[in-house]
Formats: C-alpha cells, sequence, structure tokens
C-alpha cells in the first residue's frame, strides 16, 4: 500500500476528490484489428481528464440562473399571499426536474459531500418551500400533479406536506409507496435503511397529563417480548414502588430484565432502583444481558459480583478473535459496545467498593488484572476524587503498595502519593519505584519512564526540591550508547518531562530551572533525533507540551525562546515519518494545515513583540495555511482574527481592521483583546454596535462590559454603573474565559465607582478581582503537581474575599483531596452558601470547579446548606436550579426535572434552568410537545444556539419553528465571501488543485465545507434539518448528514 493512503483520509476529502469518467469507447468486437490502441485510449483520457482547455459550461450556467431564481424567490415568500407563493414555488420545482444531469451533479461529487449553496439540489429546493400558511395549500396542489418522470421526487414531497400538515394517513400512504417503489427499482442508498424511514419515534403522552401509568409500562413491556427493535436499547423505568404494590412492581421489573437487548435504568432512584438491585442479585440467571447501569454507588458490591458471575468479563485473549465452530467471512476485530462502557463504570464503583469494605485482597487481585487505559479514564478520576479518603487512608495506602509492587507501571502514583500522610507510607512508595528500576538490565526507556513516575510522586507527596534533582538527572541521561529508536524513544520522554522543569522554575521563581529547562528542550529540538509521528499518541503528546511550553514563553515575554520552539515544532512536523520522505504526502499535508496551528502561534508571538509587519508577512507571504482566506481558519485557538485585526491597525489599516474585528466578535463574542482593539479604532462610536451585537445574544455580557468601559470614558458614570452591573447578573462567574479575563465586570465595576469617588466599594471589587487571580495562580500549582503549595495561595485568596464561592470551593477541595476533610467541611459550607447569589442566568461553574455534586465530601454539605436556603428563599430560582443539579448527580433525576421546572418557572429566562430540563427530558417521560415547548422556549431565548447547543432537527413543531426563524430574519447577517485574502497560500492550493487535475471549483469546495461561523438560521432550515426530514432527502439521495 502506498505511503500516502493514511494522509488522504487524515488531511480531508478536497484534494482527494475523484471524478469518474466513463469513457464509451464502442461495442466489444471479437478481433483484435478492432482494438483501438494504447495510443489512442490515453489520447482520450487525457483529454477527458482535462488536459484540454475547458470551455464554457452551458449547464453550469443553466444552475446558476435557477440558483439565483430560487434566491430571489426565498427572499420574497414571506411577503407573497399564499396562492401565489405556491404557484411560483411550483414553477421552480417544474424547473429543477427539467435540469441536466451537469447541472446538478455537485449533489453527488462525492459520497460524502453536502449539498452545496450554488449547486441545485433537491435539499435547497425543499429549504426554499413557502410559509407556513400556505402549506396546506401546497400539500393539495402537490397531490394533484399529473404522473411524471420523477415519480420518487413527487412522492417525496407529498409525504414531505403531510408530514409538515400532521396528515398521519397521507405520510404512511406516501411512505408505503416510497418503499415499494426503492424495493422494486434496486435504487435504494448503500448507507440508508428504508426500515429508519417512520414516524414512530415521536414520543406520544404515556398516561393522564403525561404522567407514566403502570399499564402503559406493562404494554410497552410486552410489545418488546413480542417483537423488539433492533440493537440494544434503554428502558426507563418509572417509579413503580410508588406507583403500585410492590409485589406487582417486582413482576413488571422481571419481565423487563427477560428481554434480550434491553438496559435498564431507574431516572426516579429511590425504593425502585433498590428493589431492581435486589431482584438483579436474586434472579441473576433470569438476565439476558447484564445490567450494569443498576451499579450507582459503593455499596452495590453483591450487584456487580452477581452480574459478573452471569457475566464474565472477556480477557483480551477471549477478545481476540471468533470460535473455531463460528464462521468468518470478514477479517475479524473486536469492538467495544456501549456494555463495555458502562460495565468499566460498574467496575470502578465495584473496585472502590472493595476497598471501602476492607476487601484489600479482592481489591487488589482486581487492580491487577485492570489495564492502565482504565485508572486514566476520567470516571476513574472522578469516582477517586469523591471517595472518603480521609476515612478510608489506612486501607488505600495498603491498596497502592500492593498494586504498584507488581504493577509500577499504571498511573496511579499522583492519587497514591497524596494520600501518603505519613513519611512511612512515602517511603515505601518510592522504594517500588527504586525497585523497579532495579530489576536486572532494564533498558534506559524503563528507566527514565519510572523515574517520571516517581517525579509525580515526589511532587504529590511536596517533596519538591527532591523531584526537581530528579528532573535534572532524567534530561541528563546518557544515551549515546543506546540504538537510533531507543534514542528517539528516550529523547521523547525528555521533551516530554523538560517542560515541567521549566514550569516548576517559573511556579517557584528560580530562573536557573527555568534556564536548564530550556537549554534541554531546544538541545533535544536541534539535535536532529527527534522524529514525532503524526498520527501516534507519543508524538501528540509531546506535542501538545510544547505547545504549553510556548504559552508560557509567551506570558513570561520570552518571545525569542517561544519562536525557536514554534519553528522547531514546524521542523519536527515536516520530518515526520509520514510526510518526511514522501513529497506529495507532503504536499497534500502543508496544503490541508499540517502546521497552521504553529503559523499562528508565531502571529501571535510576533502580536505580543509589537512586530506588527511581520505578523502581516506571515499571512500574506506563508504558503502553509491550508487556507485561501482568513475565514477558513478562525477556528484555530488561538484565533488569528484579532491578531491579523491588531497588526493592521498598528499598519494605518483601521476599515479592514474594523471589518474583520465585527465578523469575528459577531461569531465569537467573549474576547476581550479583539474588544480592545476595536474600541481603541472607534471610540464611543462604537455604542450602537455593541447594543445590536448585544441583541443577538442576550446572554452574552462582554458587549455590556465594553459599552460600560466607552460610556467611562465619556463620563457618564451612572449609566456606565447601571450597564455593567446588568452584565453582572448575566455571568458573573466567567468561568468560560481564559487566565486573567475573568471577573473583568468585577474589575470594570471597581474602575467606574472609584472614578465616583465611592472608594470603599471600589477597593471591595478590587480584592475580588485580586482574590481571582490568586486562585488562578493556585491552580496552575495544582496543575503542576504542587498541591499543598497550592494551599497557601487559595488560603489568601480567601483572606481577600472570603465570599466567592470559587476560591471557597477550589480551598475546600484541596484540603479534602489531602485529607482534611474536618477543614474542607467549613470551605464547603461558604461555598454553597454563596453560589446561588453568584448564578446567573447562563452561569458557567468557576474554573476548577466543575463537578461540583458528584464530590462524596460535599454532598451531605451541599443538602444541608441548600435545602436551608431553598426555605429561607423559596423564590430564589438559582436555589432551585442548584438542588436540581444535586439530585441529578445523586441519580435522583425525576425529582431533579421537577427542581429544574421550579428555576424557569420563576425565571422564564433561565435558559439553564430550562437546558438542564431538556436534558432530562427522557427521565422525565417527556411526551413530544412538552419536549418541543422547552426545546422552543430555548430556541427564543438563544436563537444562535450558542448555550442551548440544543439539536433543532429534534423538535417536531416544524411550524412555531419556522416562524421564529422568520422573525429573526432582520438579525441575520449578509453573506461574507471574502474577509483577508492569504494570497500566497491560495496561489500553493491552486497549484496543487491543478497538479492533481483540479480547477478552481475544488477550492471553492473546499471553502463550502468549511465552517462559516454562527448566524440566524433561515426559515427553511426548519425543515430541511428535521430529523425526519433529513430521512426523507436521504431516502432520495440527497448527501444530508443526520447528525
Amino acid at each position: 500500500m502506498s505511503s500516502v493512503g493514511p494522509i488522504q483520509w487524515r488531511f480531508g476529502p478536497v484534494l482527494m476528490t475523484i471524478t469518474l469518467v466513463t469513457l464509451c469507447v464502442g461495442a466489444v468486437s471479437a478481433f483484435a484489428d478492432d482494438l483501438i490502441g494504447a495510443g489512442e485510449v490515453l489520447t482520450r483520457i487525457s483529454k477527458a481528464a482535462g488536459a484540454d482547455e475547458k470551455k464554457a459550461d452551458p449547464a453550469k450556467s443553466e444552475a446558476e440562473i435557477f440558483m439565483r431564481d430560487l434566491e430571489g424567490f426565498r427572499a420574497e415568500r414571506a411577503k407573497l399571499p399564499a396562492e401565489a407563493a405556491v404557484e411560483r414555488w411550483l414553477k421552480l420545482y417544474e424547473r429543477f426536474k427539467q435540469l441536466s444531469p451537469e447541472a446538478i451533479k455537485g449533489t453527488a461529487l462525492t459520497p460524502y459531500t453536502q449539498p452545496d449553496a450554488k449547486t441545485p439540489s433537491l435539499t435547497s429546493l425543499v429549504s426554499s418551500i413557502p410559509p407556513p400558511a400556505a402549506w396546506n395549500t401546497l400539500k393539495v396542489r402537490l397531490a394533484g400533479l399529473p404522473p411524471s418522470g420523477n415519480a420518487t421526487q413527487d412522492t417525496m414531497l407529498r409525504v414531505l406536506m403531510a408530514y409538515l400538515t400532521g396528515d398521519k394517513p397521507a405520510i404512511d400512504k406516501g411512505l408505503s409507496e416510497l418503499k415499494a417503489a426503492y424495493t422494486m427499482s434496486g435504487t435504494q442508498r448503500y448507507d440508508f435503511n428504508l426500515a429508519d424511514l417512520n414516524i414512530d419515534q415521536q414520543r406520544p403522552g404515556i398516561g393522564k397529563g403525561g404522567v407514566p401509568a403502570v399499564e402503559s409500562f406493562e404494554a410497552y413491556i410486552e410489545s418488546l417480548r413480542a417483537v423488539r427493535p433492533k440493537g440494544r436499547i434503554k428502558v426507563l423505568i418509572p417509579d413503580l414502588v410508588a406507583m403500585t404494590e410492590e409485589k406487582r412492581a417486582e413482576q413488571l421489573i422481571l419481565k423487563a430484565m427477560a428481554v434480550p437487548g434491553v438496559s435498564l435504568r431507574v431516572p426516579s432512584g429511590g425504593s425502585t432502583l433498590d428493589l431492581a438491585k435486589r431482584l438483579v442479585i436474586k434472579h441473576a440467571d433470569l438476565l439476558t444481558e447484564p445490567q450494569w447501569e443498576l451499579v450507582t454507588d459503593l455499596s452495590d458490591t453483591a450487584l456487580y459480583e452477581a452480574m459478573n458471575s452471569r457475566f464474565p468479563e472477556q480477557t483480551a485473549k477471549d477478545k481476540s478473535g471468533p470460535d473455531i465452530y463460528q464462521a468468518v467471512e470478514h477479517e475479524y476485530t473486536y469492538q467495544a459496545r456501549e456494555t463495555d462502557t458502562a460495565r468499566n463504570t460498574a467496575k470502578v464503583l465495584y473496585l472502590l467498593g472493595l476497598i471501602g469494605k476492607n476487601r484489600l485482597d479482592d481489591a487488589v487481585a482486581l487492580s491487577k488484572r485492570m489495564e492502565a487505559e482504565e485508572f486514566n479514564a476520567s470516571e476513574f478520576e472522578k469516582r477517586w476524587h469523591s471517595f472518603d479518603k480521609n476515612r478510608h487512608a489506612q486501607e488505600l495506602n495498603q491498596w497502592c503498595q500492593a498494586v504498584l509492587t507488581d504493577r509500577p507501571e499504571l498511573p496511579l502514583w499522583k492519587q497514591c502519593g497524596l494520600i501518603a500522610i505519613n513519611n512511612d507510607d512515602a517511603a515505601k512508595l518510592v522504594a517500588i519505584l527504586d525497585a523497579a528500576t532495579g530489576q536486572p538490565n532494564p533498558s534506559l526507556e524503563t528507566r527514565l519512564t519510572v523515574q517520571s513516575r516517581k517525579v509525580e510522586l515526589l511532587l504529590a507527596m511536596d517533596r519538591t526540591d527532591d523531584a526537581v534533582a530528579l528532573l535534572q538527572a532524567l534530561l541528563k541521561a546518557d544515551d549515546s550508547k543506546e540504538t537510533p529508536q531507543a534514542r528517539l524513544s528516550v529523547a521523547k520522554i525528555k521533551l516530554r518531562m523538560a517542560p515541567r522543569l521549566l514550569t516548576l522554575g517559573r511556579l517557584l521563581s528560580r530562573k536557573e530551572l527555568m534556564e536548564e529547562g530550556n537549554t534541554g528542550i531546544m538541545s533535544l529540538l536541534n539535535g536532529g533525533n527527534v522524529q514525532l509521528g503524526m498520527t501516534d499518541a507519543t508524538g501528540w503528546e509531546v506535542r501538545q507540551a510544547l505547545d504549553e511550553l510556548i504559552n508560557g514563553y509567551i506570558d513570561d515575554g520570552q518571545l525569542a525562546k517561544a519562536e525557536q520552539v514554534a519553528i522547531a515544532l514546524i521542523m519536527t512536523t515536516l520530518k515526520s515519518p509520514e510526510i518526511s520522505n514522501n513529497q506529495i504526502a507532503r504536499d497534500i499535508a502543508l496544503s490541508s494545515g499540517a502546521i497552521t496551528g504553529q503559523l499562528i502561534r508565531l502571529t501571535q508571538i510576533y502580536d505580543k513583540a509589537g512586530r506588527f509587519d511581520d505578523t502581516l508577512t506571515l499571512l500574506e507571504k506563508s504558503r502553509w495555511w491550508g487556507a485561501t482566506d482568513l475565514m477558513d481558519i478562525n477556528d484555530n485557538t488561538p484565533s488569528p482574527a484579532p491578531i491579523i485585526a491588531r497588526a493592521l491597525h498598528n499598519s494605518g489599516r483601521d476599515a479592514e481592521s474594523v471589518e474583520i474585528l465585527k465578523w469575528y466578535l459577531y461569531d465569537k463574542p467573549g474576547d476581550d483583546a479583539a474588544y480592545q482593539t476595536l474600541t481603541d479604532i472607534l471610540g464611543s462610536s462604537l455604542i450602537p454596535w455593541l447594543e445590536r451585537l448585544q441583541l443577538q445574544d442576550r446572554f452574552e455580557e462582554r458587549p455590556l462590559i465594553w459599552k460600560a468601559v466607552l460610556l467611562k470614558k465619556e463620563g457618564k458614570l451612572d449609566e456606565a454603573e447601571s450597564v455593567v452591573r446588568q452584565a453582572l447578573k448575566i455571568d458573573p462567574t466567567d468561568g468560560e474565559q481564559p487566565i486573567g479575563d475573568r471577573v473583568r465586570a468585577y474589575a470594570v465595576l471597581g474602575e467606574i465607582l472609584k472614578a465616583k469617588g465611592k472608594l470603599d466599594d471600589a477597593a471591595f471589587f478590587e480584592r475580588v478581582v485580586q482574590s481571582v487571580r490568586l486562585a488562578e495562580k493556585g491552580d496552575k500549582l495544582t496543575e503542576a503537581g504542587l498541591l499543598r503549595r497550592s494551599l497557601g495561595v487559595y488560603e489568601q485568596a480567601s483572606e481577600l474575599f472570603a465570599d466567592a464561592y470559587c476560591v471557597q470551593w477550589r480551598l475546600a477541595e484541596r484540603l479534602a483531596s489531602i485529607g482534611d476533610l474536618t477543614g474542607a467541611k467549613k470551605h464547603y459550607e461558604i461555598a454553597f452558601e454563596r453560589m446561588p447569589e453568584q448564578f446567573g442566568q447562563v452561569a458557567h461553574f468557576c474554573f476548577g470547579c466543575e463537578g461540583v455534586f458528584t464530590h462524596q465530601q460535599s454532598v451531605s454539605v451541599a443538602e444541608e446548606v441548600l435545602t436551608g436556603v431553598a426555605k429561607a428563599s423559596p423564590n430564589k430560582p438559582q436555589v432551585h436550579y442548584l438542588l436540581g443539579q444535586l439530585r441529578e448527580a445523586q441519580g435522583r433525576k425525576a425529582e431533579a426535572y421537577t427542581y429544574f421546572r421550579r428555576a424557569s418557572d420563576l425565571d422564564p429566562q433561565y435558559l439553564d434552568a430550562w437546558k438542564a430540563a431538556y436534558g432530562l427530558r427522557n427521565d422525565a417521560f417527556l411526551n413530544q410537545a412538552e419536549m418541543d415547548d422547552i426545546a422552543l422556549r430555548m430556541v427564543r431565548l438563544d436563537p444562535l444556539n450558542r448555550h442551548s447547543k440544543l439539536n433543532h432537527g429534534e423538535i417536531s413543531d416544524v411550524k412555531e419553528l419556522w416562524m421564529i426563524y422568520q422573525d429573526m430574519g432582520t438579525e441575520r447577517r449578509s453573506p461574507l465571501k471574502r474577509l483577508f485574502p492569504l494570497t500566497a497560500s491560495k496561489q500553493e492550493l491552486e497549484e496543487l488543485v491543478k497538479k492533481f487535475g483540479g480547477g478552481a471549483d475544488l477550492l471553492e469546495m473546499k471553502r463550502a465545507m468549511m465552517g462559516k461561523g454562527v448566524d440566524v438560521p433561515e426559515p427553511g432550515d426548519a425543515v430541511v434539518k428535521n430529523q425526519f426530514v433529513k430521512k426523507l432527502l436521504r431516502a432520495t439521495g440527497e448527501n444530508v448528514p443526520m447528525y
């Protein structure tokens, strides 16, 4: 196989697009004299492949005219009478049917390409149907169309209009006709199952008022026993114990357990969940499938063992292939199923449950059988963090020592180091690692790997000097006698650890360590021994470490060093084994953006240095952006748009800078640096635009903050204070912002109050900001492994602003992690008391406060504090929202839903509450109308879908969704074709496309496939993005994604 193959898959479909041309060379003859010969064959292929000069394409002109007229109708349809709109659309449909295949070939350029905006397709036609007032008329007119050669399309459109008007008999009739036609013709899509073409996925009411009923649940289980849907399905058991007598509840659960391919969940928790667990233990032999999702607690050891006995875990050998008696018609590969994830979660709970019950022999035996990846998984980290380590410290230390003695390679050293609360336990862990390096004839790679684990252990134990000394020794390890491959492995280990030394030097204010770390890194990168694969995990880890190193250099102002590392990273990419010896692969990789991230890093460095000409030189003269315009690389992190805008501003090109910044902030309105440049250029004349931007997204506080900044500059202090306080109501925590930008509203408010002469109030808000900055420093210490040192920093932050829940939470978490639960409890109490007043309608949990209700140490405190606050302030929506989060974390999801709805009832604009309630739609047994009601409320509140992250295709009330989109039409931006051309890169791509025999249309297709940012949807999107309509379109051959 050619080495280009993997690169083609990795770097996108555009340059690999192949147009298949059918050459008709006449009828087959039995005589050799009839052959045309190789020369003529090559001439014909060359001609068909585009060697001749391309002539004007009448089909393309025909398509462009049609699309122009379709777009014109789309712009006018809302203003037309229903009959006139239907008449114009039907004429367009007749023209569509008359288009030549060449005019619509773009819809099938590749099996995966979506229809683009320039090419006629059934999708573009459907998105342009008349408004809802005309739907009944259009349904009647389509039903009366005479038979044509496009009968399948006609039928599909009749089904569509029946669906949009709620005509179930007509839908069923049309679907039957479609299925019959496809079955008869044999033209069904290879990737679409006609059985999926149904509307039965909508959820009807299942009891009085939508409340689950015992009878309906029993009927559902009976239906599964008769005809079960394909694949594994999740069955939600309602709170049967509360709805009927326990004996009947028991019978129903046993029936559900006996259905093959069913995974059971009990959203209500409580008595029904406990009953289900007891029944599985008692009747494990009746199970046809393991019910791992019922393992929800550390006490469920007996439940896990009952199921593990019935369904023993497969070993690697078991997964290697089928039995000799199983016929195999293709190469066998084991693929993990959904049950594996649920089983792994249950296994983690079982393991910690064994430790909690002091069954250490069983816990150790299980751990030794587990893979390293299972301990690296987020589920293990979450459960470990919430485990009561103070109470079980002795058992945990014994478990750590027993497991790591035999399996020192497991990633448990950091965790075990933190719980080594006395010198004896710590010494035993160190001895285990020393013994691992003392094994007979260990390779240098093995020794350095073990030493890197020891660094983690020493840092967790607060033995910083020892960790630093070990790091220094690791970086100086002599690899001169190793083989070339061994030297490469050693170099990768050193590259992962060298940035650690530099980071420690920065945090500990030890410049000599920073210099030593920098020297080690550059020596490795420039030594010629490092070759990082573009696809292997180790190469990715090293690149991540070096990228963080660049961040650190930029923050420290060491820009020359940052530039050196960025350039070295580019060089290692070019030397990667996948492309270093293959020019075609290298061309494809570079044109697809293989080094775009590092080029952006260079612009970031030059921006920080004030070398704006260098920034523009990179943009205009670099051939390797993998794009033709700035719009196409805006989704990178960091985005180059504000960097480019600053360079243009400082070069006197303000008009271009303003255009870029406004376009960018419409898409990413949370970037303070972009606002800073824009306000520097336009001053207070920007205020009307900021007001319009805030209207686009009522939950984005940044336009208000920067409006307040401008008002302050104008001396309008009262108005500025009022505006910035509005921003604080939206999201006072700024949890999603990067370090240094959080709590900006507090900083601006402090400056305004200081200007008004309210010095005491201003000083308070200054302390708030200082407190958060200190907490951010503590976060860096924690991230570097200096967990105990971070405690002092968090305590200082707490003293500056005792009411900051984010600071109190961090402090409580650090204390809990080292076993000081008494100290942690006090800070948990303060955090939960302050949370309700520091949450807005889209409040992000503060950075580092994620998983706030999943920790065993904090849940009991949260229960006590929040229920007390709810009694004292029953009409405060934030309290009910937080109680909902607590109940959801406890597995009491049905109860959580009622809390979220209480919060949204108290504040109908509380988007987070609506979002949380919708997330529990299955657990709360909502019917389709109830789900639509919540979803449509979210769309009205968040039309750009920035915060809701809602799949609008799940909404079945297409008419109402259409009207919401239509009402927002004045807020929709005009499409922007070009923003800032990347001149040299565009030329490189054009030449490369020609090299592969393509044309400019391929580049246009690439640009169409890239995201163009967030915008208000078109009314027709309500139709074409609907899940059922997508199925219809796919059934007719349209390349419409189902996600």
